[in-house]
């Protein structure tokens, strides 16, 4: 465009081919215009469908199963392909290689045990070399003996609940076995 202007100028061009060199490049640029629209309308486009996979993947995310801790499926509750809702429970899993047992100690024998003392656990038959394991929490106020407490006297009583942790690596706890627990 600028040669044929200047060529224009001296006369060796003529009007018409200036004019129609002045419209083409008018058009090329509302060309170029429209183009880079295109393409920041592209890029918008491109982060749409990234922000639509990304929930995507998210969503596919959230329906996946994952355990909070290795461990056995002890009872499963729902089929392979069946609709559940939210909330429900899918399983029941354990881990037993590391147990817990509630224990209720009475009120005059709370001063006996401490955080973190060695207790000893006695699973099923009193014949079997006890587990050790460690007191992990004391409860802060006393309750009536749970139901489950063997006999009637002690069910009258006011009790601490206590939880002592140990470990399982043979394999001899199960859950729901009845034991024994002492310490000291």
């Amino acid at each position: 465009l600028e040669r044929v202007r200047q060529l224009a100028e001296r006369g060796s061009a003529t009007q018409q081919q200036l004019d129609d060199l002045v419209t083409q490049e008018h058009a090329a640029r509302q060309r170029l215009t429209a183009l880079e629209a295109g393409r920041e309308a592209a890029r918008a486009q491109i982060a749409q469908a990234q922000a639509a996979l990304r929930l995507l993947e998210h969503s596919i995310d959230d329906g996946v199963l994952r355990a909070p801790h290795a461990g056995t499926i002890l009872t499963t509750f729902v089929s392979e392909g069946e609709l559940i809702t939210a909330a429900r429970a899918v399983l029941e899993m354990a881990d037993l290689q590391h147990f817990w047992i509630k224990v209720y100690v009475p009120a005059e024998a709370l001063g006996e045990i401490a955080l973190d003392e060695t207790a000893r656990v006695y699973p099923g038959d009193q014949g079997e070399a006890p587990l050790t394991g460690r007191i992990a929490w004391i409860a802060s106020e006393a309750e009536f003996t749970p139901k489950n407490v063997q006999t009637r006297d002690a069910r009258a009583d006011l009790v601490f609940a206590v939880k002592v942790e140990l470990d399982n690596p043979d394999g001899r706890l199960k859950p729901g076995l009845p034991a024994d627990v002492a310490w000291n």
